[in-house]
């Protein structure tokens, strides 16, 4: 009994949230003030050089319509149906389990 309480409490019981990882980003000072919200504008060098070449992506071509049609224009169509007797439809079905469809 000693053993399910202790691993309840290990496994459901108060866990400290001590931060071991020291390189992740968290509430700092700056210049007497605390920042909250605006980590990535605190800690980045306003004397840094921005990049002379931006990779500028192309935009998206919207799809073509028509073109699942064209793709299977080609392709022969073959109907094939598929009955079963009244009788093998009950043995699977039961007696009211089941509606002919036109």
């Amino acid at each position: 009994m000693e053993q399910v309480i202790l691993g309840k409490q290990n496994r459901f019981g108060r866990s400290s949230e001590k931060m071991e990882d020291t390189s992740q980003i968290c509430f700092q000072e700056v210049d007497g003030t605390i920042v909250f919200f605006n980590e990535a504008e605190a800690v980045y060098d306003l004397n840094e050089k921005e990049p002379d070449d931006l990779e500028l992506k192309s935009p998206k071509q919207p799809k073509r319509k028509g073109k699942k049609e064209s793709d299977l224009s080609g392709l022969t169509v073959r109907r094939i149906d598929h009955y079963l007797s009244e009788e093998e439809l009950e043995i699977e079905f039961g007696v009211n389990g089941w509606k002919q469809l036109p």
